[in-house]
């Protein structure tokens, strides 16, 4: 099930925070990876790239690791509200670089739409033969989720996949999860 930012208030509580964290998520994916734009680096981490997002106070950090040596990378994606983390996604695994173009259209798409499915891409999702499948096995919206996305090639080939969990940091005393 994918959610939108109405049910991030449902979710999350009226306080509004929470509501803040994940707009904030949105827009800074929206600018993010799937938009391939300009990488920095983590100086202490060789093979680092980084990709950040700052706006009202928030500040979105996508920093991953890539090797010459195979296609495997993992990374975190983490969120800070005046430098106290909010929000955080790990992943791993590994694409072919075939199987790129299909990964970005599909995290592109679902960030377009201001949706949250793990913090992936969607469901499903094809382009030019290559098909996308996000399998998120827990799913309490932007409180917690974890998951994995493969790739298939035209041939039905697994082309790549990653494994994903996020999290929710902050908790409202009178907070109470709402189960979908």
């Amino acid at each position: 099930m994918k959610y939108s930012v109405r049910d991030a208030i449902r979710y999350l509580g009226d306080d509004g925070f929470g509501e803040q964290v994940f707009r904030h998520f949105i827009d800074a994916m929206q600018a993010g990876y799937a938009k391939s734009p300009s990488k920095g680096t983590i100086k202490e981490m060789p093979g680092s790239k980084t990709i950040e997002y700052e706006k009202d106070g928030f500040r979105l950090l996508d920093a991953y690791l890539v090797t010459p040596q195979s296609s495997f990378s993992g990374g975190m994606t983490t969120e800070w509200f005046h430098d106290i983390p909010v929000w955080m996604m790990q992943y791993f695994g590994s694409y072919d670089d075939d199987a790129i173009p299909c990964l970005k259209a599909a995290l592109k798409m679902n960030y377009e739409q201001r949706l949250f499915f793990g913090g992936r891409g969607p469901e499903f999702f094809t382009l030019d033969g290559y098909t996308y499948v996000n399998n998120v096995t827990e799913n309490d919206f932007f409180g917690r989720s974890s998951g994995e996305e493969r790739i298939f090639g035209p041939t039905g080939k697994l082309a790549g996949w990653h494994r994903h969990q996020s999290l929710y940091l902050v908790r409202n005393p009178n907070w109470k999860p709402y189960r979908f």
